[in-house]
């Protein structure tokens, strides 16, 4: 199976499971303290929600997609492409964070960045595969 495809696997498999458990429009909702006194004193940013699995299958799709492409359009080798598209895709990652940084009722996230980092990885892996 190609990367690609096992890619929109893993995409289709996350949607499912996490909409399976909340609807859509509740799983995309982000409460915030000064909104909802009730969440004051939790995380805000939890290690295991949604926002992590889309930084980490977005990451994966932007690694695959542009090492596919510089690899095919390009004519640079596999190798050399995938390490393109891990670096773009982290930068895309880090400058979604700091604009977030700069929005209110927004913050820099290290762990979406942590996510970031292990889907590019991921998409590192799958995209050397033959």
């Amino acid at each position: 199976m190609s990367s690609f495809k096992t890619g929109l696997w893993l995409l289709l498999f996350f949607f499912s499971c996490d909409w399976a458990q909340a609807g859509a429009s509740d799983s995309l909702r982000v409460d915030y303290p000064e909104q909802n006194p009730q969440i004051a004193s939790t995380d805000t940013d939890p290690w295991f929600g949604v926002d992590k699995g889309l930084h980490l299958v977005s990451s994966m799709m932007v690694t695959i997609a542009v090492s596919q492409s510089m690899e095919r359009l390009g004519g640079i080798s596999r190798r050399t492409s995938v390490y393109y598209g891990f670096g773009i895709s982290l930068t895309l990652g880090s400058g979604k964070e700091f604009w977030d940084s700069q929005r209110p009722h927004n913050f820099f996230s290290l762990k979406d960045l942590t996510a970031d980092f292990l889907g590019s990885a991921l998409g590192v892996y799958l995209a050397r595969q033959k």
